[in-house]
């Protein structure tokens, strides 16, 4: 694995912490933040705040970050190893999420949120912070420790010996680096795989009307195996609530190997396609957080709720080894690092 310092990055020293999601890009020029009139979705206010906070560089840098006692490694990975599948992904990538990125891409010169990806492999942090000179730098709840210089060169030798990576988040940014010819690396952030969890992503489908629920759930009570419970849902079901109304649905068994029985698949196929005629799952909501998709499910009352169970780890790697495909917002992992507080450079 060609793990590699960043040539040119910087540290947000402003104290501010933001949500992993905030930003992906960034402009920045003569080493200062500079967004201008080419970032629409945020307003002069936010970019003249953004553009204020105060930025480090650092040239030739691996960090290790330290957060509530999780360690992870921000770092560069070569776009080769994505190509030659070193770098294994494990859901289906959307062109026109693609396409929006690759246009992006060219308007900015700076990454602002790393791709992330796991290890099965050993990396030791402790006897790196212990072993090798450094520097560290506290933002907020996080520790980042700047290595550079020989320290940097024998992690980045070190690191040569994983065989192989995953990816838990950034198919997207993953693919639109391999298209783009000046990028030959990939902002990065490492986790060991046995530190990171995978959480559920649920759905809302907005202002369905209650004939058209009634038809679905007259289909899927016709056809699946459904209960009312309380009782937490497992591998195999899912939670179906409109307005009071709320059950549990068990899925239909595939013969086919694993991979065809992964759940948010048999979502796809088996209620949103057959019982609600949606074949455009980009008209549903997502939600990571709980309380988010209650509060916004309960501003709705029309809206359907769907509750999934998290995919388990070990079924993740099983499909993974096999280098199977999921359908798109099958997992969500954590811990994922901030956006906006590293940045790397891309371009001048």
């Amino acid at each position: 694995m060609n793990i590699k310092p960043i040539k040119k990055s910087y540290i947000n020293i402003s104290g501010n912490i933001y949500d992993p999601d905030f930003i992906n890009l960034a402009i920045i020029n003569d080493d200062c933040l500079a967004f201008d009139q080419r970032t629409r979705f945020l307003s002069k206010e936010k970019k003249d705040f953004l553009n204020a906070q105060e930025i480090a560089a650092y040239s030739d840098v691996i960090y290790i970050s330290e957060h509530n006692g999780n360690f992870s490694l921000i770092c560069d990975v070569s776009v080769d190893d994505y190509l030659n599948r070193k770098i294994i992904t494990h859901e289906l990538i959307l062109p026109d999420t693609v396409q929006g990125m690759l246009s992006n891409v060219k308007l900015y010169n700076a990454e602002a949120a790393p791709v992330l990806l796991l290890s099965e492999s050993k990396i030791n942090f402790k006897k790196y912070l212990s072993d090798l000179e450094h520097d560290s730098v506290n933002v907020d709840s996080y520790i980042l420790h700047i290595f550079t210089g020989e320290s940097a060169n024998i992690i980045h030798k070190d690191l040569k010996k994983i065989p192989k990576l995953t990816v838990a988040d950034g198919h997207h940014r993953l693919y639109t680096s391999s298209l783009l010819g000046r990028k030959s690396t990939v902002f990065s952030c490492i986790v060991q795989t046995e530190d990171a969890n995978i959480h559920p992503i649920n759905r809302i489908l907005p202002n369905v009307p209650i004939e058209h629920f009634e038809r679905a759930d007259k289909f899927i009570k016709s056809q699946f195996k459904c209960v009312e419970t309380s009782e937490p849902i497992t591998k195999g079901q899912l939670r179906i609530t409109y307005r009071e109304h709320s059950y549990v649905v068990n899925l239909i068994d595939l013969e086919s190997d694993a991979f065809w029985n992964n759940d948010v698949y048999r979502l796809n196929t088996q209620i949103l396609s057959q019982a609600f005629g949606i074949f455009d799952t980009s008209l549903l909501d997502y939600y990571i957080c709980p309380d988010q998709c209650q509060k916004n499910f309960q501003h709705n009352k029309d809206a359907v709720l769907i509750e999934m169970a998290p995919i388990t780890m070990e079924e993740f790697l099983f499909i993974t080894n096999r280098e199977a495909v999921m359908p798109p917002k099958s997992t969500a992992f954590s811990p994922k690092f901030p956006s906006f507080l590293i940045f790397k450079k891309y371009s001048d």
